[in-house]
Parts: C-alpha cells; structure tokens; sequence
C-alpha cells in the first residue's frame, strides 16, 4: 500500500469515526496495525461496533492523513463523509485509513483496515456451526 508522506491532515472528532463505524454494520470487520492504545483495548480483528464503541469511549480527537488521489476535501469531516477519504487497497478491495490520535506526533500514525477477509471467514464459521 502506497500511502503519501506528505498527505493532507485533517482533524476528525471520535465520534465522527465511531458513528461512520456504526453506519457500516456489525457484519464488516476492522483490524488496527500501530496503535498501542486501542490494541490494548479491543481484540483484532473485531466488528465495527464493537470498535465504535472503544472510541467512544475514548473520546480522544484524531488527525486523519487523507492519502487519496483527487479528492476534494470537505470543511469539516463528518460520518457523512468520511467514506469518500478512505483509500481502497488495490488487491483486496478494503478500506484503509491512516490516523493518529491528536495529542500524538506524527510519527505515531496508525492503520485502520476494514478487515474483508475475517468477516467472511466468522460468516462461514456461523453457517458451518448451523449445519
């Protein structure tokens, strides 16, 4: 995954992100990669809900790094929007997004992935314990 190194950055409110999360549903599934402090809190990979409500809890604000090609950024970034800043990875179809929490430096930029793969696997794993 290409990602800019010199990517806009964009302030984003916890419960910006938790309710865009809650807006998926609860059958898509998210991994984190380099965050301590949600590692620390949520198995990975877990349903988006369950992710939602850990940053909720949170409540801390986010800085997220916008490493998509020609788009036009929004005033402010929203549950609405957020969906259209997500970079798609190329050989598996989900969603990324590069963040950190605002009281963080830059270095510290974490990973949210939308996590395709484990929500297929839980799904068949539920279809083979009903057989």
């Amino acid at each position: 995954m290409e990602m800019e190194v010199n990517s806009p950055e964009v302030p984003l409110a916890a419960s910006e992100l938790a309710d865009w999360l809650d807006r998926q549903g609860a059958d898509v599934w998210w991994s984190v990669d380099g965050d301590w402090l949600l590692n620390g809190r949520v198995s990975f990979p877990n349903t988006g809900d369950t992710l939602a409500a850990e940053i909720r809890r949170i409540d801390k604000p986010l800085i997220l790094y916008v490493d998509v090609e020609d788009v036009v950024l929004p005033p402010k970034v929203t549950a609405d929007n957020l969906g259209d800043l997500a970079y798609i990875d190329q050989l598996r179809q989900d969603r990324v997004f590069r963040l950190r929490w605002a009281s963080s430096p830059p270095a510290d930029h974490w990973l949210l992935l939308e996590d395709k793969e484990s929500a297929e696997l839980y799904k068949a794993a539920l279809t083979d314990e009903g057989d």
